[in-house]
């Protein structure tokens, strides 16, 4: 293309940017001269310089920079030196934030993101800043890939303001419930006065009970409410740090079978360790956010392979009896917590007989009417009888609450009923108690039903699953927490799989379309940038055969959150993770997310 003043009209009226481009020396850009560029990108130059939006384009092998006037008041003291210059050059500090949506870009995809932060530093100090833009590829003469385009908006001050009214409003919110408060109390007061008048020492006596319970009320809903928002997030943390502990400690009692005491410390941390997340379980149910897997359980012989156990925690005093329905219809809940469920209450029996008594545990299909939180229709109930001391009317009203407990310091956490209830109000049932002084205590558990499969009812029973050998198989592990990962990747290595391993989804969907030999997936849920259901979207989008199974530390990550796809919760042992991974392996086939999700990954 011929040189000339008319060989660089394009960017006439391009503003003061446009002007600097038509004096800039290009001798050391690798844009070259604007005489030389193609019209390509002279087109898409002439676009943005007449943009009053915040523009530029990457363009060639080095990504040489060009942009408008909008867009330099973002540079800030960047520009001018950023005209011509190499991207990567300029935007070094946020450049291993960016470079795998530029990536995207050059290789033929659109990419768009909203309110993304980035730490900068473009007025010598680093900041924090949100933008909200888009990447477009942008393609040559001959239709290859030759840039990028970008349209951007700064949204910093959206962002901070945005917080600085949330704060505003909580404080409000705050001033205004103490002003509600004050004048509740001063409404109060005048009632009281009033009454004072008339009776000054009556049922007085009264209002001094009434503001007690109201004092309690209040204290128990702020104590629900507090425990209730801090139990996801205590969990998530707790549970990434007990999997990696956990998983250790797991490896390392296999590997020194033969050292006794290498042996007594790694059980007895894992008894710790169980401890732990026990107490994590049941902070859990009774907030309503446990991880549960329920499915169609025989409760018929869960109990009975349960009593063998309670008989033996019962001790040689305390007489068990059984009263299972025959032909009992299958429950719907997670087995594992309601056997927990079962030995808390079996615990609670035999501490209320002092050691000595009957436990009795009674199983029957019941038909519902009009009870106040279930739904009409049959139900499994659970009765668990105890001849011991009883509560009285205050005991019984407090029973369920959390952390309350009528045994010894170090004897009870007070979870124990909470978690019942828990349980059974987020498997779709309900809990009641009824006790009196001196005649015991019944604790009555009302599961929904299952619906039975053919194949259960041909089996008669709980199918069995045959253990799978891993047999090299080879998985890809995600998970932006390093240690998490090494530990897991121990435990999949241990099992027989071949383990590869990636620290985000942008790295783990590299892999996956450089053609690995892969058959599953195993990601963490809750990753920056990606998360794991993302990652999946992408992945299956590659190959629609692969396997995935998602690995959460929070409770309240549901299934339609997770697309329907496998999950297991965090802490986990080896061996909890060889089932998960092998039943996932056991039966392969073309995994079919929503509509809705599969939609968005499109």
């Amino acid at each position: 293309m011929g040189g000339g003043t008319d060989s660089r009209a394009f960017l006439e009226g391009g503003g003061d940017i446009g002007a600097l481009m038509r004096a800039h020396d290009w001798s050391t850009s690798p844009l070259g001269p604007p005489e030389t560029w193609p019209q390509s990108l002279r087109s898409v130059v002439g676009l943005l310089l007449n943009s009053k939006f915040p523009m530029f384009v990457a363009w060639g092998r080095e990504l040489g920079f060009l942009y408008n006037d909008a867009y330099a008041e973002i540079l800030a003291d960047k520009h001018p030196r950023a005209l011509g210059a190499r991207f990567s050059n300029i935007w070094s500090e946020i450049w291993p934030d960016i470079w795998p949506l530029v990536e995207a870009a050059m290789a033929g995809r659109a990419i768009y993101r909203e309110n993304l932060p980035l730490t900068m530093n473009r007025k010598g100090f680093d900041e924090e800043t949100w933008f909200t833009f888009s990447y477009s590829p942008v393609r040559d003469e001959s239709g290859a890939v030759a840039g990028m385009f970008c349209a951007v908006e700064e949204t910093t001050v959206q962002i901070l303001t945005d917080r600085q009214l949330i704060a505003s409003e909580a404080r409000y919110r705050q001033l205004a419930d103490e002003l509600k408060e004050a004048q509740q109390a001063t409404e109060a007061l005048n009632a009281t006065l009033e009454h004072r008048i008339e009776d000054a020492l009556a049922e007085r006596l009264k209002d001094q009970a009434l503001l007690v319970e109201a004092q309690e009320s209040l204290r128990q809903v702020q104590k629900m409410e507090t425990i209730g928002q801090l139990t996801g997030g205590v969990a998530h943390d707790f549970n990434n740090l007990l999997t990696p502990i956990v998983g250790a400690l797991d490896v390392l009692r296999r590997q020194t079978s033969g050292d006794e005491r290498a042996q007594r410390l790694a059980s007895g941390a894992l008894q710790a360790a169980d401890r732990a997340r026990l107490m994590i379980q049941r902070l859990l149910a009774f907030s309503r956010r446990q991880h549960l897997e329920p499915r169609s359980v025989d409760i018929r012989r869960l109990v009975a392979g349960f009593a063998d156990l309670v008989s033996r925690l019962l001790g040689p005093r305390v007489e068990l009896t059984l009263d299972i329905a025959d032909d009992l219809p299958r429950a719907l809940v997670d087995p594992n917590q309601l056997e927990l469920a079962l030995l808390n209450l079996a615990v609670n029996g035999r501490d209320a007989m002092a050691g000595e008594g009957r436990l009795a545990i009674a199983v029957h299909a019941r038909l519902v009417g009009d009870r106040p939180k279930l739904d009409a229709g049959s139900y499994i109930s659970i009765a668990v009888s105890d001849t011991g001391t009883g509560m009285d009317d205050e005991t019984l009203r407090r029973a369920t609450e959390p952390f309350f407990t009528t045994k010894g310091i170090g004897r009870g956490t007070g979870l124990g009923l909470s978690s019942v209830l828990g349980l059974a109000e987020q498997s779709g049932g309900d809990f009641e108690i009824e006790s009196f002084p001196g005649r015991g205590t019944t604790a009555t558990l009302w599961l929904p039903l299952a619906a039975q499969s053919a194949a259960e009812i041909a089996a008669g029973g709980d199918s069995e699953i045959a253990p799978v050998r891993a047999n090299a198989v080879p998985v890809l592990l995600v998970d932006d927490e390093q240690l998490v990962r090494a530990g897991t990747a121990d435990m999949l290595a241990e099992a027989g799989y071949v383990v590869i391993q990636a620290g985000s989804g942008y790295e783990a969907l590299r892999l996956l379309e450089d053609e690995l030999e892969i058959e599953a997936l195993i990601s963490d849920f809750a990753m920056p940038g990606m998360n794991g259901l993302e990652l999946a979207q992408g992945a299956l989008a590659l190959r629609p055969n692969l396997q995935v199974l998602l690995i959460t530390g929070y409770a309240n990550v549901a299934q339609s959150e997770a697309g329907g796809l496998a999950r297991l919760a965090k802490p986990f042992r080896q061996a909890d993770l060889a089932a998960a991974v092998a039943e996932l392996l056991r039966d392969r086939k073309i995994v079919r997310l929503p509509r809705a999700l599969a939609k968005s990954a499109s």
